[in-house]
């Protein structure tokens, strides 16, 4: 199998190319790593050998002009890029401090604002992609995840694309955990977009555990709080706190150096220690940021394509079609899907969300539509309605002064 990697020289890439889940197909696996430096990307593939890699690691910047040869007949192209660098993104996660609202790279204003950016970049890689593989299985991580899938679905339909994210079911591990329930012996139900998603059904035999999960709780600052959970009816992803306690989130936010500049100095060092050969230091250095999306995402999804037996589930964000009927087919919505049969399948809902969940969702949904279409026709009125859309926004004469700071 031949995986390609856009944005292949971020620090955390050992992680994935040295995963135990895809060790035993190293022999049949081919990586090729994309990225702005060759210095990066030859760390990288250094890191990952130091740490017992043994799958054939290639690297090729995208400033060479023989980029068809490293897409060419590929079986997958993961696309986790960073479109401007941490510098982008700290921008994303502070300019919406200005107008009262959460920042974030994902979400909100400065989710807008990373699509709008990356958008143009990440539509000529795409066209490569047509050109050189168009069969390939492209599977985004490129923040914001479930904008940038819209635009996808948008211009390229022909494309077998999806979002990935482990948040959802990293949350599902936590609540098992916390009431000592056996993850692979529960059902739920689950909805939402990338980063906003709700499990309101969560069941282990005659178990209610989301109930068993809110009473354990001890009503400390955490979230989501004992409280939340009880009066949704549903354990909520960890980026809701930006929605239900929007002002505490903002607050901590204000209060903190942006998780950009954080980042900035922990690949810094990361490069450094890739330079040395010192496997020890290499792994000191990994611990400090955990790789979960990697681990519980796109390495099983990975393994299951390469055949190995997969029985979590993975979330994806892809097409609605019908699998909830209260949205547009159209709609790119976070589905759980699980490997039957070798084959990915999507897995249904046995009930619906409550109503105030479904509404919430559907302003989400509303303003993601207004915005795809915005980023994907470069257009300022566009963009100016797409924000006028969004859930958070404090005054409607706010969505003026945003847009123009999104277009910078």
């Amino acid at each position: 199998m031949k995986v390609v990697i856009a944005g292949g020289s971020s620090q955390s890439t050992p992680c994935l190319l040295c995963d135990d889940r895809l060790a035993p197909f190293s022999g049949n696996l081919e990586f090729w790593l994309l990225g702005r430096s060759t210095e990066r990307l030859n760390g990288v593939k250094r890191a990952a050998y130091l740490l017992g890699c043994r799958a054939t690691v290639h690297c090729m910047t995208i400033y060479d002009n023989d980029l068809p040869r490293a897409l060419d007949a590929a079986d997958v192209v993961l696309v986790q890029a960073r479109y401007g660098g941490y510098r982008a993104r700290e921008y994303d996660e502070t300019f919406p401090h200005r107008y009262g609202m959460c920042g974030d790279e994902g979400l909100g204003p400065g989710g807008l604002a990373a699509a709008w950016r990356t958008w143009p970049q990440l539509s000529r890689l795409l066209d490569e992609i047509l050109r050189c593989c168009r069969r390939a299985n492209v599977v985004l991580m490129t923040a914001p995840v479930s904008i940038l899938m819209r635009c996808i679905r948008l211009k390229y339909p022909s494309l077998a694309a999806a979002g990935i994210c482990e948040l959802p079911w990293t949350t599902l591990r936590v609540v098992c955990e916390a009431v000592g329930a056996d993850l692979d012996q529960v059902d739920f139900d689950y909805v939402g977009t990338n980063h906003v998603g709700w499990f309101y059904r969560i069941i282990c035999g005659s178990r209610d555990l989301v109930a068993e999960y809110a009473s354990s709780l001890d009503g400390g600052g955490g979230f989501p709080t004992q409280s939340l959970i009880q009066t949704l009816g549903a354990v909520p992803l960890k980026y809701l706190r930006l929605h239900y306690c929007s002002q505490t989130a903002l607050e901590d936010q204000l209060a903190q150096a942006p998780r950009a500049r954080v980042l900035e100095e922990l690949d810094h060092r990361a490069s450094q220690r890739f330079a040395a050969n010192d496997a020890e230091a290499i792994r000191a250095i990994l611990s400090l940021r955990p790789t979960p999306w990697y681990s519980n995402a796109v390495a099983p999804l990975i393994a299951g394509w390469l055949g190995a037996s997969v029985t979590q589930r993975l979330f994806l964000s892809m097409c609605n079609q019908y699998h909830e009927t209260d949205l547009m087919p159209s709609d790119v919505i976070e589905i759980p899907c699980q490997f039957v049969g070798g084959k990915l399948v999507r897995r249904p809902n046995l009930t619906k969300p409550p109503a105030h969940i479904r509404r919430a969702l559907h302003d989400f949904m509303r303003y993601e539509r207004a915005a795809a279409s915005a980023v994907v026709e470069r257009d300022s009125s566009s963009l100016e309605w797409a924000i006028s859309q969004h859930p958070w926004l404090p005054e409607p004469a706010a969505a003026a002064a945003i847009a123009a700071d999104v277009r910078a």
